[in-house]
């Protein structure tokens, strides 16, 4: 069985959710059991890109992951987790990787 990963205060989901659009990927989150997991802030996924380099818990290391960011012409701020790259120019609607955190 697959565990998910504590650190501190958060814990990461095993495995990323399958790609999805910002608001479905929201609610997908939230629908895991336990009902407190979601998007990762900026600042959290930027730690996930830093376990991906070290080779922990196995992100697609050619994707794009979501983060809570968002501005206010509706883009979310995302990472490629192939360069480290922060970008905000990806719509609601492009379907992204995923990998839900709680806090606990």
């Amino acid at each position: 069985m697959k565990k998910n990963l504590i650190v501190g205060d958060l814990e990461i989901f095993y495995r990323d959710l399958p790609d999805r659009e910002f608001l479905s990927g929201k609610a997908l989150c939230s629908a895991l059991r336990g009902g407190d997991w979601r998007i990762p802030t900026l600042k959290e996924l930027g730690y996930l890109y830093e376990l991906h380099k070290l080779g922990i818990l196995g992100f697609n290391p050619t994707g794009l992951y979501w983060s809570d960011r968002s501005t206010q012409d509706g883009y979310n701020a995302v990472i490629n987790f192939s360069t480290g790259s922060y970008s905000s120019k990806n719509t609601r609607s492009n379907k992204l990787g995923i990998r839900p955190v709680r806090n606990i």
